[in-house]
This record gives C-alpha cells, sequence and structure tokens, in this order.
C-alpha cells in the first residue's frame, strides 16, 4: 500500500461515507469534502429490483446517475 499510495497524488477522493439501513436496503451515502456532490448509492442483489427512494432521501434527489460513467470513483479521481 504504501508504494502504490504516492502515485494517487493529485487524484484522491476526499469523501465523508455514512452507510443507512433502510427496509432491508442499505444505503452508502459520500459526502465528497473537495467538491459540491453528494452521492447516494444501494447494492441491490438483481438489477430488476427497484427500491423505492427512502423518504429521508427523496427530497434531495437531484437525478439519477446510475448509467454516467463520469460518477465512477476512477472518473471523480481525475
Amino acid at each position: 500500500f504504501g508504494k502504490m499510495w504516492s502515485l494517487t497524488k493529485g487524484r484522491r477522493l476526499k469523501k465523508r461515507r455514512y452507510t443507512i439501513d433502510d427496509g432491508g436496503f442499505e444505503w452508502v451515502i459520500d459526502e465528497f469534502r473537495d467538491r459540491p456532490l453528494v452521492l447516494a448509492e444501494v447494492e441491490l442483489p438483481s438489477e430488476r429490483i427497484r427500491p423505492p427512494f427512502p423518504e429521508w432521501l427523496a427530497p434531495f434527489i437531484v437525478r439519477d446517475v446510475t448509467d454516467e460513467r463520469e460518477f465512477l470513483n476512477a472518473r471523480l479521481a481525475r
């Protein structure tokens, strides 16, 4: 890790992560500290399952970025 970590200089994400269990689904909220961005994701056992957005999260949703590659961690770290 020590040898590889230095290679990431200038491409590191700074974020605070929250994990919240809601109705049997684990939601992960990433609050980025180096940009005005908050992402929420949920791991699903199948692509066919589409849980409703939790009441506590729904008011903050701007759009679904599921298929937008620019929101992948590897892209955000550039």
